[in-house]
């Protein structure tokens, strides 16, 4: 991203994730993810096409049922909430409102038949659990 003019006039991009790389980086429940699940900050939404993210490390999968609305109360609650996972030069990524991200973990557990996924997202659950016990 640092060599597109374009991009960097509007650095930094904002994400916020829920899922492994939320896991990974700040619950600390497990050491390893697929790749990092996340929205983009609306402002950019226009322009995400532009981005061009490498195949395979990044995917926006959990966008498709949110709605523009819910998207921005969730990056208004994730500025408020605090949590940065990432922080670079053209890229930051803010953890997903706690709450939030334990819902997804949740209807996941119980949509269960994920190959295995289901244990993964059970310890994410306990781990978001622990994490909003200690925050309240």
């Amino acid at each position: 991203m640092g060599r597109n003019d374009w991009l960097i006039a509007l650095a930094p991009i904002r994400l916020i994730s829920a899922g492994g790389f939320l896991a990974v980086l700040y619950l600390k429940n497990r050491e390893s993810m697929g790749d990092v699940d996340y929205l983009i900050d609306p402002a950019f939404a226009e322009d995400k096409r532009k981005l061009h993210f490498p195949n395979g490390w990044i995917n926006e999968a959990m966008a498709i049922l949110v709605t523009k609305k819910a998207q921005e109360a969730l990056f208004k609650l994730s500025g408020k909430q605090d949590i940065t996972l990432f922080i670079g030069e053209d890229l930051e990524i803010l953890a997903a409102p706690i709450e939030w991200a334990l819902e997804r973990k949740l209807r996941r557990i119980y949509a269960a038949q994920r190959d295995g996924m289901a244990d993964l997202d059970l310890s994410d659950a306990v781990a978001l659990l622990k994490q909003l016990r200690a925050r309240k």
